[in-house]
């Protein structure tokens, strides 16, 4: 079931998984012209322009108004993809990175929580893993008098990366945080915002940050020191994310949610039918060791 579930996974990212697909539609996204390269592009206008907007809105608190544009000149361009040793992409597809696609890319609070409130709730380590966030493993933050921890917050459609673990395997995995209610996050989380663009599914690119080349490539930056697996952000900024088309990203989230639930069913049958068959090996061992198996001599 893992090795079908990961092949699952590497087909979503390499485009196997919707070759049908993009033949029988070939035409029409020809036609359309909605190329991955034309979605980057948005997304890396619409990018600069929350930076923008932000910037604005910082110098307003300060009480200066900008005389000319140039303020805007102190924007960082995002680092762009390194495709020497990446393999081809289907037609269509671009390679981009995680620092193109974010608009916020941060750690979270360093201070201990404690296990009760009050406080407000912040995420537990243990609650981020491959392609999961469990909203409800959290515990307490109690902000001191006059603390901001607004830039701590995890809103619904932000992504959140594991930064320190004692298991390598949990370190850089991503989660997209479906909770109904905006909650904090720890400083061993790296909470990444992407860029609120139509066309930029979250369900496909939680798949993508956490497959194939992108995985491939956090996994290599992991650091151990001291007992503890870790990886700096600046790496996992650096990553190459596939990047198709809007379409296609549809029907890549939809037919990996389908499948994965196909597992998730088989692999709670199969651990059902284990438990019945130890718990009838056991009946049958004590039946046998207590002489009722067979017939005895009078």
């Amino acid at each position: 079931m893992e090795r079908y579930r990961q092949s699952v996974l590497k087909a979503a990212v390499t485009g196997e998984l919707t070759r049908d697909w993009r033949t029988a539609n070939r035409e029409r996204l020809q036609a359309e012209g909605g190329t991955g390269q034309a979605l980057l592009d948005r997304i890396l206008t619409d990018r600069r322009q929350a930076w923008e907007t932000a910037e604005l809105k910082k110098l307003k608190a300060k009480g200066k108004t900008p005389a000319n544009d140039a303020w805007k000149s102190k924007y960082k361009e995002p680092v762009t993809p390194d495709t020497d040793g990446l393999p081809e992409l289907p037609e269509g597809w671009v390679w981009a990175t995680i620092d193109q696609l974010q608009t916020e890319f941060r750690n979270g609070l360093s201070r201990k929580p404690v296990n009760a409130p009050p406080g407000n709730p912040i995420l537990r380590i243990s609650a981020v893993r491959e392609l999961a966030v469990d909203e409800r493993d959290i515990r307490y933050y109690v902000p001191k008098e006059d603390e901001d921890v607004s830039s701590s917050c995890v809103e619904p459609g932000d992504f959140l990366f594991t930064r320190y673990n004692g298991n390598p395997s949990f370190v850089g995995v991503a989660g997209l945080f479906r909770g109904p209610q905006p909650v904090l996050h720890p400083d061993k989380l790296i909470r990444f915002s992407p860029v609120r663009v139509d066309g930029l599914v979250p369900q496909f690119v939680e798949v993508a940050l956490n497959s194939g080349q992108t995985r491939n490539h956090i996994s290599s930056r992991v650091k151990t020191s001291a007992g503890q697996h870790g990886i700096a952000g600046g790496d996992i900024k650096v990553a190459p994310v596939p990047i198709p088309p809007v379409g296609e990203q549809n029907v890549i989230a939809a037919r990996v949610e389908s499948m994965l639930s196909q597992v998730l069913h088989l692999t709670t049958d199969l651990s059902a039918a284990d438990r019945k068959a130890n718990s009838l090996r056991q009946a049958v061992l004590s039946t046998a060791f207590s002489g009722q198996l067979i017939k005895q001599d009078t």
